[in-house]
């Protein structure tokens, strides 16, 4: 009786303290209060999705050796301010030479032909002398001709991420981490065609180390808010930061949740640390920190992961996340199964005199995504049908009868109607000249 009274009278004193109005019965100490919202936890992992950049070289032949060719893959998208350069690096000295040169870029897309299958479309344009380049997807390949006297004389190609095109040669410092993207392309000499190697450059071979995955991290939500505690992360390359997003793989649409901060209660954004210290850094790793939302509420249930990545930093946030994923987790299955049911998407695709057109190809993708999500074909009178579209943000496209190139889009949102689980039915025109 006395450690049951006791009980009592600690919950008791507890919703006196809190002020809490809101009662429950509790099988076991009687009257209970609810002092907040439960916890919803996730378990993390290695990211779905972890395609680091990738730069490959080829050094010219001739004597002179003063080109080198780059080919680079898989950048992450940069926010405003900010650039991809690359230097030619002599590690005696300590010298970074700015280098430019003919670019030429790919733009990759997928498009479908019809219901069955689809075609890579690549579009091509050429940059005459381009000191800098500056993805807004990762879709973009480069193939980039860099000419400079300094090649012959230096050792080492890196890859850093510049507010604007450098001009002036730099200096590493001594002991100084540099650069995100680095190989080696001359020992005495002996030239050679590296693959460079995402991570840390340094002169000295001691200080240099490529990006890995460690660490890991346990989550939670509560309520509106979303609180993740990160342990052992390497520290990121120069001029990248964490920044934690959520996904949907079925649509394509994104939200991002904001940067890595330090532990409570200082919540401090940890965007320096690719170059200085911190209270909870050693030489290579950030020893604890959190992912920590608490703004607007956000429908967690429209999206299926949320992801810990590697992102550019510029004088703006991204607006779209890369591929360099770290650490991630699924939706709880709580949250997932709150997702409101599919809806249906039908219209009519017509010429731009309103004559319907039949055997047209049109086909869905996320808002955010290159990526085809559904495809069909019109039939009689033009008029097709989607029977069931997950709830989200889409771009429908059409593409005349034996044609590979959209001529005309618009934009569909399949929203849950009130009171409803169950998506609303759209119904639109799409055009073909």
């Amino acid at each position: 009786m006395r450690t049951a009274f006791s009980r009592l009278a600690l919950v008791a004193a507890l919703a006196t303290t809190a002020g809490i109005v809101a009662c429950d019965n509790d099988s076991v100490l009687g009257t209970a209060e609810q002092v907040g919202p439960p916890l919803l936890d996730m378990a993390f992992g290695p990211a779905l999705v972890t395609t680091y950049p990738t730069v490959t070289s080829a050094i010219t032949a001739a004597a002179t050796r003063d080109t080198i060719t780059l080919t680079l893959s898989n950048l992450p998208p940069v926010p405003a301010g900010a650039a991809y350069q690359a230097f030619a690096v002599d590690t005696a000295s300590g010298t970074a030479v700015p280098l430019a040169g003919r670019l030429i870029r790919t733009f990759t897309s997928r498009r479908p032909v019809n219901r069955d299958s689809s075609v890579l479309v690549n579009a091509i344009d050429t940059v005459a002398s381009a000191a800098i380049v500056a993805p807004a997807d990762t879709n973009v390949r480069y193939n980039w001709r860099l000419q400079n006297a300094a090649i012959a004389t230096g050792n080492f190609i890196v890859m850093s991420v510049v507010p604007i095109a450098q001009t002036a040669n730099a200096t590493v410092a001594a002991g100084a981490r540099w650069g995100f993207s680095y190989g080696r392309y001359r020992a005495g000499t002996s030239f050679s065609s590296p693959t460079l190697t995402f991570g840390q450059y340094a002169n000295a071979t001691a200080d240099r180390f490529p990006f890995a995955i460690v660490g890991g991290a346990t989550g939670s939500f509560w309520g509106d808010q979303v609180r993740v505690r990160v342990r052992s992360l390497i520290r990121p390359p120069l001029g990248f930061k964490y920044v934690a997003w959520l996904i949907d793989d079925r649509t394509g649409i994104t939200y991002r949740l904001g940067s890595l901060v330090s532990p409570v209660p200082e919540n401090a954004p940890l965007d320096g640390v690719d170059a200085t210290q911190c209270a909870f850094c050693t030489r290579d790793v950030i020893t604890d920190a959190q992912i920590r939302y608490t703004g607007a509420p956000v429908a967690f249930d429209a999206y299926s992961r949320i992801t810990l990545l590697l992102e550019p930093k510029g004088s703006a946030d991204a607006t779209v996340p890369g591929l360099s994923g770290v650490l991630g987790a699924t939706m709880p299955t709580s949250i997932a199964s709150r997702t409101p049911g599919a809806g249906k998407l039908a219209g009519t695709v017509t010429s731009r005199t309103t004559n319907p057109v039949n055997g047209a190809t049109v086909y869905l993708r996320g808002s955010t995504s290159n990526i085809p999500a559904l495809v069909g074909n019109a039939g009689a009178n033009g008029v097709f049908l989607f029977r069931s579209v997950p709830i989200g943000s889409y771009k429908l496209l059409s593409i005349a009868p034996g044609g590979t190139t959209p001529s005309d889009s618009v934009n569909v949102v399949i929203a849950a109607k009130p009171g409803s689980t169950v998506g609303d039915s759209v119904n639109v025109t799409i055009r073909i000249p």
